[in-house]
Protein backbone atom coordinates (compact mmCIF):
# COMPACT_ATOMS: atom_id res chain seq x y z
CA UNK A 1 0.00 0.00 0.00
CA UNK A 2 1.35 3.14 -0.88
CA UNK A 3 2.15 5.69 1.47
CA UNK A 4 0.62 9.14 0.49
CA UNK A 5 3.27 11.62 0.51
CA UNK A 6 3.92 15.63 0.52
CA UNK A 7 7.56 16.83 -0.84
CA UNK A 8 7.89 19.99 0.33
CA UNK A 9 11.21 21.79 -1.15
CA UNK A 10 11.24 20.84 -4.97
CA UNK A 11 14.28 22.76 -6.12
CA UNK A 12 18.32 22.14 -5.06
CA UNK A 13 17.91 18.70 -3.73
CA UNK A 14 14.52 19.09 -3.94
CA UNK A 15 14.89 18.40 -7.46
CA UNK A 16 16.79 15.50 -6.90
CA UNK A 17 14.39 13.70 -5.47
CA UNK A 18 11.65 15.02 -8.27
CA UNK A 19 14.01 13.67 -10.93
CA UNK A 20 15.63 10.42 -9.23
CA UNK A 21 14.80 9.69 -5.99
CA UNK A 22 11.00 9.25 -6.16
CA UNK A 23 9.82 8.14 -9.54
CA UNK A 24 11.52 5.06 -8.40
CA UNK A 25 9.64 4.74 -5.03
CA UNK A 26 6.45 5.63 -6.84
CA UNK A 27 7.23 3.21 -10.03
CA UNK A 28 7.08 0.10 -7.59
CA UNK A 29 4.06 1.54 -5.45
CA UNK A 30 5.52 2.50 -2.09
CA UNK A 31 4.81 5.62 -2.37
CA UNK A 32 2.42 8.27 -4.09
CA UNK A 33 3.34 11.96 -4.26
CA UNK A 34 0.06 13.70 -3.63
CA UNK A 35 1.48 17.17 -3.22
CA UNK A 36 4.43 19.24 -3.22
CA UNK A 37 5.26 22.75 -1.90
CA UNK A 38 7.96 25.32 -2.74
CA UNK A 39 7.76 28.92 -2.16
CA UNK A 40 9.00 29.45 -5.83
CA UNK A 41 6.66 28.80 -8.81
CA UNK A 42 9.76 27.66 -10.84
CA UNK A 43 10.51 25.25 -8.34
CA UNK A 44 7.34 23.50 -8.45
CA UNK A 45 7.72 22.54 -12.10
CA UNK A 46 9.64 20.11 -10.95
CA UNK A 47 7.41 18.39 -9.41
CA UNK A 48 4.77 18.55 -11.95
CA UNK A 49 7.88 17.81 -14.26
CA UNK A 50 8.79 14.56 -13.15
CA UNK A 51 6.36 12.98 -10.72
CA UNK A 52 3.65 14.35 -13.31
CA UNK A 53 2.02 16.35 -9.90
CA UNK A 54 -1.52 18.49 -11.21
CA UNK A 55 -0.84 22.28 -10.91
CA UNK A 56 -3.96 21.70 -7.81
CA UNK A 57 -0.76 19.49 -6.49
CA UNK A 58 1.16 22.27 -5.88
CA UNK A 59 1.65 24.27 -3.18
CA UNK A 60 2.91 27.48 -1.72
CA UNK A 61 3.08 26.33 1.53
CA UNK A 62 2.58 23.17 3.99
CA UNK A 63 -0.41 24.36 5.27
CA UNK A 64 -2.50 24.72 2.36
CA UNK A 65 -1.43 21.33 0.88
CA UNK A 66 -2.27 19.38 4.31
CA UNK A 67 -5.57 20.81 4.57
CA UNK A 68 -6.24 20.15 0.52
CA UNK A 69 -5.29 16.39 1.05
CA UNK A 70 -4.24 13.87 3.26
CA UNK A 71 -0.99 12.58 3.70
CA UNK A 72 1.01 10.19 6.00
CA UNK A 73 4.64 11.15 5.43
CA UNK A 74 6.14 14.56 5.11
CA UNK A 75 9.57 14.71 3.05
CA UNK A 76 11.59 17.97 3.85
CA UNK A 77 14.23 18.92 1.32
CA UNK A 78 14.66 22.33 1.86
CA UNK A 79 17.45 24.55 3.60
CA UNK A 80 18.20 23.79 7.21
CA UNK A 81 16.70 27.16 8.71
CA UNK A 82 13.25 25.89 7.42
CA UNK A 83 13.54 22.74 8.84
CA UNK A 84 11.86 23.62 12.46
CA UNK A 85 8.24 25.12 11.35
CA UNK A 86 7.85 22.80 8.42
CA UNK A 87 8.55 19.92 10.71
CA UNK A 88 6.14 21.36 13.29
CA UNK A 89 3.53 21.73 10.63
CA UNK A 90 4.10 18.35 9.11
CA UNK A 91 3.63 17.32 12.98
CA UNK A 92 0.45 18.82 13.41
CA UNK A 93 -1.15 17.56 10.04
CA UNK A 94 -0.37 14.15 11.79
CA UNK A 95 2.79 13.14 9.02
CA UNK A 96 5.89 11.25 9.97
CA UNK A 97 8.62 13.14 8.47
CA UNK A 98 11.77 12.16 5.91
CA UNK A 99 13.95 15.35 5.75
CA UNK A 100 17.19 15.92 4.37
CA UNK A 101 20.26 16.45 6.29
CA UNK A 102 21.80 18.36 8.67
CA UNK A 103 18.49 17.96 10.68
CA UNK A 104 18.67 21.92 11.28
CA UNK A 105 20.46 24.70 11.43
CA UNK A 106 21.49 24.79 15.58
CA UNK A 107 21.90 22.54 18.23
CA UNK A 108 18.92 24.13 19.70
CA UNK A 109 16.99 24.07 16.60
CA UNK A 110 17.51 20.29 16.40
CA UNK A 111 16.84 19.33 20.38
CA UNK A 112 13.55 21.41 19.48
CA UNK A 113 12.74 19.30 16.53
CA UNK A 114 13.39 16.05 18.96
CA UNK A 115 11.36 17.26 21.54
CA UNK A 116 8.19 18.49 18.97
CA UNK A 117 8.89 14.72 17.14
CA UNK A 118 8.40 12.56 20.76
CA UNK A 119 5.66 14.79 22.32
CA UNK A 120 3.81 13.93 18.77
CA UNK A 121 4.44 10.10 19.10
CA UNK A 122 5.43 10.91 15.31
CA UNK A 123 8.29 9.20 13.74
CA UNK A 124 11.04 11.10 12.07
CA UNK A 125 14.51 10.18 10.22
CA UNK A 126 17.23 12.39 8.25
CA UNK A 127 18.07 10.98 4.55
CA UNK A 128 21.18 9.41 3.59
CA UNK A 129 19.62 9.30 -0.32
CA UNK A 130 23.55 9.66 -1.68
CA UNK A 131 23.91 6.04 -0.79
CA UNK A 132 21.48 4.98 -3.43
CA UNK A 133 23.19 7.21 -6.29
CA UNK A 134 25.04 5.31 -9.18
CA UNK A 135 28.29 5.48 -8.55
CA UNK A 136 27.72 4.47 -5.08
CA UNK A 137 26.28 1.17 -5.80
CA UNK A 138 29.29 0.87 -8.60
CA UNK A 139 31.71 0.87 -5.95
CA UNK A 140 30.16 -1.06 -3.39
CA UNK A 141 29.50 -3.48 -5.95
CA UNK A 142 33.30 -3.72 -7.04
CA UNK A 143 34.29 -4.01 -3.70
CA UNK A 144 31.47 -7.19 -2.85
CA UNK A 145 32.69 -8.72 -5.75
CA UNK A 146 36.17 -9.26 -4.54
CA UNK A 147 37.52 -8.72 -8.35
CA UNK A 148 40.12 -6.67 -7.31
CA UNK A 149 41.32 -8.39 -4.76
CA UNK A 150 40.73 -8.24 -0.70
CA UNK A 151 40.45 -4.24 0.30
CA UNK A 152 42.95 -2.94 2.83
CA UNK A 153 41.66 0.80 2.95
CA UNK A 154 39.48 3.36 1.69
CA UNK A 155 40.04 7.01 1.52
CA UNK A 156 36.71 9.38 0.70
CA UNK A 157 36.71 12.89 0.29
CA UNK A 158 33.28 14.64 -0.57
CA UNK A 159 33.43 18.19 -1.42
CA UNK A 160 31.35 20.29 -3.49
CA UNK A 161 32.08 23.68 -5.04
CA UNK A 162 29.21 25.26 -5.39
CA UNK A 163 29.60 28.89 -5.71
Amino acid sequence: MALKTILVGTGGWGRTWCRGTLPGAVAEGSIEVVAAVDVSPEHLRNAREFLGLREEQCHADLRTALAAVPAEVCIIATPPDTHEEIITLALEGGCDILCEKPIAHSLQSSLEILRKVKSAGRKMGITMSHRYNQPHWTLRNLVRDGDYGKLDYLVFNFSWNKR
